[in-house]
């Protein structure tokens, strides 16, 4: 898992890629996403790069990964919301 700041947030402070996506996701709980719109919305450069944080979270009770309707493309896929 990539722990690089690579952003900022509103309050001037880095945030890496997994603070990123958790923020991502919980500012639109109960919505799902599958990974590729979560690195669209966050210009993260590959897909790949939202399914290393995702798969690390699904391990955790915070999030449940299952397969539904991204609330952004529409598409039926392996998906991300938070608990």
């Amino acid at each position: 898992m990539r722990l690089v700041a690579t952003s900022v947030d509103f309050e001037g402070l880095a945030m890496t890629i997994p603070e990123r996506i958790n923020r991502f996701l919980t500012e639109r709980k109960p919505s799902i996403f599958c990974d590729g719109c979560i690195a669209k919305n966050l210009d993260l450069s590959k897909p790949q790069e939202a399914q290393r944080v995702t798969s690390a979270f699904e391990t955790t009770s915070d999030f449940v990964r299952e397969y539904g309707v991204c609330s952004l493309c529409g598409e039926v896929r392996l998906a991300i919301r938070r608990a």
